[in-house]
């Protein structure tokens, strides 16, 4: 148990497990976050202007600051890039490799 214990408490950011376990998310995060940010503050300015846009909630404090809090704490990180970011960021791969495989299985006769 005390090994255990030691192997948390010395626990290093800077080695490769920290590097994959919460650098790597931490960058991705703040990326994906801040234009995710950005795209609704440019939203609400233009259902602000009269443009013909849906309406969305507005972007409050709370909501900033969650974004904070979940970017730069260790593993919680890693879980808002695979549900929160993730398919927002790699959704274009998805796509691609669909249209890449889109083969009929069956041919027309």
């Amino acid at each position: 148990m005390m090994e255990y214990y030691n192997l948390i408490k010395n626990f290093a950011f800077t080695g490769d497990v920290g590097m994959w376990t919460y650098w790597i998310p931490l960058v991705l995060c703040a990326v994906g976050y801040t234009i995710r940010t950005i795209k609704q503050i440019q939203h609400i300015k233009a259902y602000e202007l009269g443009e013909n846009v849906r309406y969305v909630q507005d972007l409050t404090v709370g909501t900033v600051l969650w974004r904070v809090v979940l970017t730069v704490t260790p593993i919680v990180n890693v879980m808002a890039l695979s549900f929160s970011l993730g398919f927002d960021m790699l959704g274009w791969m998805w796509k691609w490799v669909e249209g890449v495989l889109d083969i009929k299985l069956v041919s027309k006769k």
